[in-house]
C-alpha cells in the first residue's frame, strides 16, 4: 500500500485542499503563452485533433463522427510538437493535451507554447487529471453544453504544483509501469470480447446456412428503395421533434446510446422517421457496416446523413432474420471484399441492395430468430460482465495516476522494474472518446 508524503502544505483550492509541502507553486500564466501561428498556405501538415480520452491525436488514425474539415485551411492554427493545445468548448471534460506532432487544428482551439524545464509527461499526466477538472468547469461558461465555452484570460489563472525535477521523472517512471501493466490486463479482456464476438459471428452463420433453402439480394427483401438519412445538424433533445440518431449512437451491442442525445428539427423531418423494424446500415468511416434494428420502444426517431435505411418486406422476410445476418461471419467476409474494390471504406446504398441474403421460409425463419436470439443474450451477458471489469480497470488507472501527480501518495522509495511499454489498442468502442470537434472539425 502506498504511504503519503510526511509533510503537506495547504492550497486555495476546495478541489485540491493539501499538496506536499516541498512542492513549488506556478501559474498557468508563467509557463505558457499564447500562440497564434496559422498555417497559411502550407498544405503538408497534418491535421490534428483533441479526444478526451487521448489527448491530442492525428486526426487521420480516427474518423468516428466524419467530421469535415474546412475547405480553405489557411486559417488553421499551427502546432508544433511541445505545444499544449486546448478545446476549449470541451475542457469541462478535460479535452486538452500537450502533442507529440507537428500539425494544424481547428482556428477554434487554443493553442499554447510551453516555458517550463517540467517533464511534458508529468505535466500531461496532472492536466489531464479529474481534479483538474474542477477548475476548468468553474470556469467555462455558456447557456448549453453545446455553447459552453473557456477563455485563455481564465485558463492562466489556474495554479499548478510541481516537485522538483528529478521527483517528477520518477512519477512518470512510476506511472508508465503502473499504466502498462493495466493497460495489459485491459488488452487482455478487449482480446477475450473480440473472440467470443468471433465465436458468436461463425455461430450464425452455422444457423442461418443450416437449412437455407435459396438466395436473394437484398433489393428483393425490401418494401421500397434504400433511403440515405438526413443532411443536418441536430440540436439539444427535446421532446418537441424525434431523436437524431447518428452512427455514434449505436452501441456495438445493436442498442442505442443515451450520451449526448440530439433531436432533429428540420421541416421535412417526416421523411426520414423510423417504423419498427427498420433497418440502418453505416454507410462510410471506421464502423462502416454496423446495423441497427429500430423498435418502436425508442420512441420517434429520425437517422442522419451517413446512415441508410432498409424497410424489410416482413411478408417474406422477418426483420429480426434480416438484422442477425448482419451479425454473421459471412457478412463481414462481404464488408471485406467491398472495401478491396473501393480506395475508402465505403458501402452505398446500391452495394446493399446487391448483398446476397441466405434465405429460408418466414415459419422457419420464426424458430431460427428465437435460437439465435437466445444464443445472442448468452453472449451479451458473459461480455457485459468482461466489460464491468475493463471499466473498473480503467477507473483505477484513473484514479491512480491522478493521486499520484497531485500527491495523494508518495512513490519516490518505489523501485520501478525493466517493463514493456504497454498502450491500449487505438480502437475505441461506440460512444468512447468521441471526438471534440468544433467549428470545422464537427
Amino acid at each position: 500500500m502506498l504511504e503519503r508524503y510526511k509533510k503537506y502544505k495547504t492550497t486555495n483550492y476546495d478541489w485540491l485542499p493539501q499538496i506536499p509541502s516541498h512542492w513549488d507553486k506556478k501559474t498557468i500564466r508563467s509557463i505558457t503563452k499564447l500562440s497564434d501561428k496559422r498555417c497559411g498556405l502550407r498544405n503538408d501538415l497534418e491535421l490534428l485533433s483533441v479526444y478526451r480520452e487521448y489527448g491530442v491525436i492525428k486526426k487521420k488514425s480516427r474518423d468516428d463522427n466524419h467530421n469535415v474539415e474546412s475547405e480553405n485551411l489557411s486559417n488553421y492554427k499551427y502546432v508544433k510538437k511541445g505545444n499544449l493545445v486546448l478545446n476549449k468548448m470541451k475542457m469541462w471534460q478535460g479535452s486538452l493535451g500537450i502533442s507529440d506532432y507537428d500539425g494544424i487544428v481547428s482556428p477554434a482551439y487554443i493553442v499554447c507554447d510551453l516555458f517550463t524545464n517540467a517533464n511534458l509527461k508529468y505535466l500531461q499526466f496532472l492536466l489531464r487529471s479529474p481534479l483538474l477538472k474542477t477548475f476548468y468547469n468553474r470556469v467555462t461558461y455558456g447557456i448549453r453544453v453545446g455553447q459552453w465555452d473557456m477563455h485563455y484570460d481564465d485558463f492562466k489563472s489556474l495554479c499548478l504544483y510541481f516537485p522538483p525535477c528529478p521527483e517528477q521523472d520518477q512519477i512518470v517512471r512510476y506511472l508508465d509501469w503502473k499504466v502498462s501493466m493495466i493497460n495489459k490486463y485491459i488488452n487482455a479482456k478487449k482480446k477475450q470480447i473480440e473472440l467470443l464476438k468471433e465465436h458468436f459471428s461463425k455461430k450464425v452463420t452455422d444457423l442461418l446456412f443450416k437449412d437455407v433453402t435459396s438466395f436473394l439480394k437484398m433489393k428483393h427483401l425490401t418494401e421500397y428503395k434504400l433511403q440515405y438519412g438526413a443532411n443536418a445538424s441536430g440540436i439539444d433533445f427535446t421532446d418537441k421533434y424525434p431523436r437524431y440518431i447518428r452512427i455514434t449512437d449505436i452501441n456495438n451491442d445493436g442498442t442505442l446510446s443515451t450520451d449526448n442525445v440530439l433531436s432533429l428539427n428540420i421541416s421535412n423531418y417526416n421523411d426520414y422517421l423510423l417504423k419498427d423494424g427498420d433497418i440502418l446500415f453505416a454507410r462510410s468511416g471506421a464502423t462502416v457496416g454496423k446495423s441497427f434494428m429500430y423498435k418502436d420502444e425508442y420512441g420517434k426517431c429520425c437517422f442522419a446523413g451517413y446512415l441508410i435505411c432498409i424497410i424489410p418486406n416482413k411478408k417474406i422476410i422477418l426483420p429480426e432474420y434480416l438484422y442477425y445476418y448482419t451479425l454473421s461471419s459471412n457478412y463481414n467476409k462481404w464488408l471485406k471484399q467491398v472495401f478491396i474494390q473501393t480506395t475508402i471504406q465505403n458501402v452505398s446504398a446500391e452495394k446493399y441492395k446487391e448483398l446476397i441474403i441466405p434465405y429460408i421460409p418466414l415459419e422457419k425463419q420464426t424458430k431460427l430468430v428465437s435460437r439465435i436470439n437466445f444464443e445472442l443474450e448468452k453472449n451479451k451477458n458473459i461480455i457485459k460482465n468482461i466489460i464491468k471489469t475493463i471499466n473498473f480497470l480503467q477507473e483505477y488507472r484513473t484514479r491512480l495516476i491522478s493521486d499520484v501527480v497531485t500527491g495523494k501518495v508518495n512513490i519516490q522509495n518505489v523501485k520501478v522494474p525493466e517493463f514493456e511499454n504497454i498502450d491500449v489498442p487505438d480502437v475505441l468502442d461506440s460512444g468512447e472518446g468521441e471526438e471534440e470537434g468544433i467549428n470545422g472539425d464537427n
